[in-house]
């Protein structure tokens, strides 16, 4: 019977007695692999308002809970990572999520094609899965929103930042910048099962649920930050969506259409470019190399286009110390970046919270994987916030921008 449980079977069986739960979904092969663990023996708490002392004590926290051979899932904040960055930020906090927060599992249950397996020493769990399997499950509810979640701006808005950031580009302040819009809707159900309905029916290799202090988030992103494996590291920026077709025909021609766009692959190549930058800071003189300059990749509701870059971390460079020197990623700030970040909190009127920060893995072996937490929501009580933006550059054109948000916020909200 194991051998057919999936991690929606026991996702949809949680209940109060299983606290701080925490799910990967994505497969072994391209992906983080799927994993679910609860009631964590640790959490990791701030003793200071410093970023960079935060940073420092956060890994001191995972190197420690690894030492016990502990799996550590958490996030951290796009908003955090500016910080890192030395820009104050201006803009309302909405969320009021921690800039850093990782829960510590001493036991968890892992996903393969071979079936369902226990990792743990405790006894204790085993017997709680197995009375947890016996439960009568949540049944997957055919309307996921009471209010949809729709734009909390108007288009005419949207084009006067879009505007304003095109001032910006034309005077050499940046040459890309990532531009968002809130989508923002209500719900009457728990987010266990709004994510379980989106997530079996997504194949995004980086999707996750976490749930904190009453706050939930969900994550669909089909994007990798950065992974390491011990001294390898590597990112994979996206840029470029469009669409999927209505058949095989139609999928081929725009995915043609999108590899031949020049206006994308400059925009790739920036960022390519940037993550060049900021993994040449923390890796080896001569070791970081573009490994892959555009691949097309296909989604339920859309096709995106990414890039590899690969490097050797340096000997004083651990992987946690990486992804902290990383943030926030390249692909969804701009570049430069810190002159991005600025231009994103002028136009901004919000605070991105977890959208465009990363969540990440680090495995009790030190392997760490990491997303950027696009397509990702945040539900508080009965409402969802989803922010969704895209990158523009100096030939972008405001109205496809726009129609652009809407479609990949329609990738999320129209998995079912």
């Amino acid at each position: 019977m194991l051998d057919n449980i999936t991690v929606h079977d026991v996702i949809l069986r949680l209940n109060n007695r299983e606290k701080g739960v925490s799910a990967l979904v994505g497969d072994n092969k391209d992906g983080w692999g799927t994993k679910i663990a609860w009631n964590p023996i640790e959490s990791f708490k701030p003793n200071s308002e410093d970023p960079f002392v935060v940073a420092d004590e956060f890994d001191k926290f995972v190197s420690a809970q690894k030492s016990l051979n502990r799996l550590v899932i958490g996030f951290i904040t796009y908003d955090f990572g500016c910080l890192l960055q030395e820009v104050d930020l201006t803009s309302e906090d909405v969320l009021n999520l921690p800039g850093i927060h990782a829960y510590s599992y001493e036991n968890w249950i892992e996903f393969s094609e071979s079936g369902m397996s226990i990792t743990g020493n405790s006894p204790e769990f085993a017997d709680g899965v197995s009375e947890l399997l016996k439960r009568d499950v949540s049944p997957t509810p055919k309307n996921l929103y009471k209010d949809t979640l729709s734009p909390i701006d108007s288009k005419s808005n949207y084009l006067d930042s879009f505007n304003k950031l095109k001032t910006y580009i034309k005077d050499g302040d940046v040459y890309q910048v990532n531009l968002s819009q809130w989508f923002e809707g209500s719900t009457d159900r728990s987010g266990k099962q709004i994510f379980s309905s989106l997530s079996s029916v997504s194949n995004s290799n980086f999707q996750a649920y976490i749930e904190l202090g009453g706050k939930e988030i969900l994550s669909f992103s089909p994007e990798r930050f950065i992974s390491v494996r011990d001294n390898k590291i590597s990112t994979m920026p996206i840029k470029g969506t469009r669409p999927r077709g209505s058949s095989e025909q139609e999928d081929k021609f725009v995915a043609d259409e999108l590899y031949g766009n020049e206006k994308e692959k400059a925009e790739l190549d920036m960022i390519i470019d940037l993550s060049r930058n900021d993994l040449g800071k923390i890796c080896t003189p001569g070791s970081v190399k573009v490994s892959e300059r555009r691949t097309i990749s296909y989604h339920p509701t859309i096709i995106d286009a990414h890039g590899k870059v690969e490097g050797t971390l340096l000997d004083n460079v651990n992987s946690v110390q990486a992804l902290i020197s990383m943030m926030p990623g390249g692909s969804i700030t701009g570049c430069p970046k810190r002159s991005a970040i600025e231009i994103i909190d002028s136009l901004e009127t919000k605070r991105r919270g977890i959208y465009t920060g990363s969540i990440f893995v680090v495995t009790p072996s030190g392997k760490l994987d990491s997303n950027i937490a696009i397509r990702t929501m945040t539900k508080i009580a009965d409402k969802l916030y989803l922010p969704v933006g895209g990158g523009i550059v100096y030939d972008s054109n405001g109205n496809s921008e726009y129609e652009e948000t809407l479609l990949k916020a329609k990738s999320i909200l129209s998995l079912r």
